[in-house]
């Protein structure tokens, strides 16, 4: 088939030594939206695929980056499995530089999906990642995923967003409450006051775990202060 040919054209490209190159196949791949195209974008993304070697540092990120947004691109829910599959392999290691750019890269373009069979499917995947985003303690793909978690849209992700009020890691609480302002404008300061009455009261610790596992109570009551000063 006319698709197969241009995957068969595009690959060879994808591992030649001219960054160029590689970019317009990337580029070739990602406007294609097949399962090929697909695949074949996935095979960039971390070590195991045929780009050669070696290859600096900053040069491998560039074109990683790119094979990230062009599976972004898609109109298809597909692509969400393959981005998933490698932000769980580089979450253990974002602490590396390289390796924690490219986390953030999948997270936000997971949060620019628009098919609207993708959107929640990218914000649940996102939405249960979130405890072990935040125990990784990189302040910037804490950001990352707040951010995306509302561009996406999803009242759902409201409540496995608000929790996280209680992280104190600077200026997070500006991402952290932009983000439940786009989640739900309208009732979301009600929302915010419920809970910072149940963290007022002694009822606290029956919490359900879901709820309370995360939390420090103290920091959590600030945040929630802070939410809600910054509401309308």
């Amino acid at each position: 088939c006319r698709g197969c040919r241009w995957i068969g054209r595009s690959r060879p490209c994808s591992t030649d030594a001219n960054v160029a190159v590689v970019e317009q196949a990337i580029i070739a791949l990602g406007r294609l939206d097949s399962a090929f195209a697909h695949q074949a974008l996935s095979a960039l993304l971390f070590p195991g695929s045929a780009l050669p070697d070696p290859l600096s540092q900053s040069r491998s990120l560039k074109l990683q980056r790119q094979a990230v947004r062009a599976l972004g691109w898609s109109r298809f829910p597909e692509p969400i499995a393959l981005l998933l599959e490698h932000l769980e392999r580089a979450l253990p290691f974002s602490s590396h530089p390289t390796t924690g750019q490219i986390a953030r890269e999948i997270i936000l373009v997971l949060g620019r999906m628009r098919p609207p069979q993708a959107t929640p499917l990218a914000a649940q995947a996102l939405a249960d990642i979130l405890p072990r985003v935040f125990a990784q303690g990189d302040l910037e793909l804490k950001r990352s995923i707040a951010l995306a978690l509302g561009q996406l849209g999803q009242g759902e992700s409201f409540d496995r967003l608000c929790p996280w009020l209680a992280d104190p890691s600077p200026g997070l609480g500006f991402y952290l409450v932009a983000a439940l302002k786009r989640l739900d404008l309208q009732g979301g300061r009600q929302r915010l006051e419920q809970r910072l009455s149940q963290a007022l009261s002694p009822e606290f610790a029956q919490l359900p775990p879901s709820i309370v596992e995360p939390l420090d109570r103290n920091a959590w009551i600030l945040g929630l202060e802070a939410a809600i000063a910054e509401w309308p």
